[in-house]
């Protein structure tokens, strides 16, 4: 895995929760590069977690709260993307409260993937299937 090129700290207050399989690292890379870049990482979805980075069979009940609670999800690609698209937050007289809100509102307007998580039902449908299975014509 290589680690995308993204300024340190651009996942600071944001805190992630991570289900499923992942085609180009593992759970436990995912969970390291988010907090490589200041990420927190937590094992279950409250009102508090910015957001559900799902992969390939999610587990349901995560799924199932991420709906409930509105979390945004992300794919593995939108996780990537987020942290290379990042920008460093000026740090000057803002308190860790002001970049963490700042920076949300950041990655909100940057994030094409940030509606609320599907039904458990649709949970495979939303997942890209992995790159060794291909639809026939």
């Amino acid at each position: 895995m290589a680690t995308p090129d993204g300024a340190p700290g651009c996942l600071e207050g944001l805190k992630f929760v991570v289900t499923g399989e992942f085609s180009s690292m593992s759970r436990e890379q995912i969970t390291d590069l988010v907090r490589t870049f200041g990420g927190q990482v937590t094992g279950s979805v409250s009102g508090r977690t910015s957001f559900l980075v799902v992969g390939d069979d999610p587990g349901s009940t995560k799924v199932k709260k991420a709906k409930s609670c509105k979390t945004r999800c992300l794919y593995e690609d939108g996780l990537l993307a987020l942290i290379s698209r990042s920008k460093p937050v000026p740090q000057a007289d803002d308190t860790a409260d002001d970049n963490a809100a700042s920076l949300e509102r950041k990655v909100r307007d940057q994030m094409t993937v940030s509606e609320p998580a599907p039904d458990a039902d649709e949970a495979t449908s939303m997942v890209a299937p992995p790159a060794s299975v291909k639809e026939e014509a």
